[in-house]
């Protein structure tokens, strides 16, 4: 993600998930990513926006694609059709 100009950050902590989305949410994080060992063998992830969309096994490509697309329009929000 970095090398197509996305900025990340990755939250390896041993915290529960519930803490981190929360701290997510309050930090306003536009999405919030979860790997584990499922989306791992399958090269997906689980969607979460910040607005509280959720959406499991997204193709790491299509995830990219979606995003790229949000930036090059400049959206002001996150759950418009081009994500969904």
């Amino acid at each position: 993600m970095l090398d197509r100009g996305i900025r990340v950050s990755a939250d390896l902590g041993s915290e529960r998930n519930e803490r981190q989305n929360r701290w997510a949410q309050l930090m306003k994080v536009p999405y919030m990513l979860v790997v584990g060992a499922r989306e791992s063998a399958d090269s997906s992830v689980s969607v979460r926006t910040r607005e509280g969309i959720r959406e499991e096994g997204v193709a790491v490509d299509t995830f990219i694609e979606r995003t790229l697309a949000k930036i090059g329009e400049r959206a002001a929000t996150l759950d418009e059709e081009v994500y969904l």
